[in-house]
């Protein structure tokens, strides 16, 4: 039997993502050294895997939210863009993390 998880993202705007979080099987049925479910290993790359996906996810989204000025509401001017590393339960996980000027106002 081959099998495989998904994580699907909804986000604040309806928007809709789908990832491949792992896939496995495809050995032979008849076989009495492969285990029955998922070993240790397996379950720990699973759940690092949604985590991933879910902080990558969150982060895109509260970047895309802040980088609308608050004030006018037009899109502030990317002034650097870097990863930065967030330590997890399930382990670290590298994500973008833009940084925004201040939106240019006549007045201002």
């Amino acid at each position: 039997m081959e099998w495989r998880v998904t994580i699907e993202l909804s986000g604040a705007d309806g928007t809709k993502r789908t990832h491949e979080v792992a896939r496995g099987g495809g050995a032979d049925p008849l076989s009495t050294s492969d285990p029955l479910g998922l070993t240790l290993d397996d379950g720990k790359m699973l759940l690092a895997g949604v985590q991933r996906h879910l902080v990558r996810g969150r982060v895109a989204e509260y970047s895309a939210l802040r980088r609308r000025c608050s004030h006018c509401q037009s899109l502030r001017p990317l002034k650097d863009a870097r990863t930065r590393r967030l330590n997890s339960l399930f382990g670290t996980v590298e994500v973008p993390a833009p940084r925004f000027n201040v939106a240019r106002q006549s007045g201002w």
